[in-house]
């Protein structure tokens, strides 16, 4: 069984292992300061209490959610854990009063963008330059209520 929850302030550091094993581009001080500040919520597997995936969401505004990053330990995706964590962090996120949920993928990842279209959410905007690459970002959002 899975459990979507809020992260212990202990488990920065799993988190951060994900993040990085997951190749997300991780400012280790912002990060940090991401999971202890913002909502990260985790996916646990009941039994053994070991961290599955996170996410991380920070309000831009009263009524606005932004996911900072999300990353699922690379021997469970296709599980739906992904999906779990979305909703999760959809239904947490609301629960606080914010009516929007908003992300930036890579134009070059077209596995990320169809995985966000299939939770729900849409194609907003576009960011040129947005990586250090020089890659674009596609903004999506979702409302929440």
């Amino acid at each position: 069984m899975l459990l979507i929850e809020p992260a212990e302030p202990s488990e920065v550091v799993e988190v951060a292992r994900l993040a990085t094993e997951a190749h997300l581009d991780v400012d280790s001080e912002a990060f940090h300061r991401a999971c202890t500040h913002d909502t990260c919520m985790v996916a646990r597997e009941s039994r053994s209490g070991r961290i599955l995936g996170f996410a991380v969401v920070a309000r831009d505004a009263p009524c606005e959610g932004h996911i900072l990053a999300i990353a699922v330990d690379r021997l469970h995706r296709g599980e739906g854990i992904g999906s779990a964590l979305l909703r999760g962090v959809g239904d947490a996120m609301a629960r606080i009063g914010t009516y929007h949920l908003s992300l930036e993928v890579r134009r070059d990842n077209a596995a990320a963008q169809d995985f966000y279209a299939r939770n729900g959410f849409h194609r907003e905007g576009f960011h040129p330059n947005a990586y250090a690459d020089g890659q674009d970002a596609v903004c999506y959002g979702k409302p929440l209520r």
